[in-house]
C-alpha cells in the first residue's frame, strides 16, 4: 500500500528595498554604532582602558543591531504587518508564528 503525502509549495514574499532617504536616520545611527564598535575595540586592547572599551564595544554592537534599517512587511497568512530586518532571509510573523522566505528586489530608476 502506497502512503500519498501531500507537499505544500512554500511561496516567497517578494519585498522591495525601500529607498534610501526612508532610512537615512536608522544608517545614520548604525554607523554611530560602528564607530563606538571600532572604538571600544582599540581601547579594550590596551591594558588601561579595557573597562570602557568593553563598555563602548557593548554599546556600540547593541546600537547597530537595535538601528539596523528595517522594512515593513505584511504577513501573508493573516495580515499583520511586520518589521523585518533588510537582507534577513524569512520573515516571521509576530500575529500567527509562521516563517515565510523573502526574496529582496532592488528598485532601479
Amino acid at each position: 500500500m502506497k502512503k500519498e503525502t501531500s507537499i505544500n509549495k512554500i511561496e516567497t514574499l517578494s519585498v522591495d528595498i525601500p529607498p534610501f532617504t526612508s532610512m537615512i536616520w536608522q544608517l545614520f545611527w548604525s554607523s554611530i554604532g560602528l564607530i563606538f564598535t571600532i572604538i571600544g575595540v582599540l581601547m579594550a586592547s590596551t591594558i588601561i582602558l579595557i573597562f570602557p572599551g568593553l563598555s563602548g564595544l557593548l554599546v556600540g554592537v547593541f546600537l547597530m543591531v537595535l538601528c539596523a534599517p528595517k522594512a515593513s512587511v505584511d504577513c501573508p497568512a493573516c495580515g499583520t504587518e511586520n518589521r523585518v530586518t533588510i537582507t534577513s532571509k524569512q520573515l516571521k510573523c509576530e500575529g500567527c508564528d509562521t516563517s515565510t522566505p523573502l526574496r529582496w528586489n532592488n528598485k532601479k530608476k
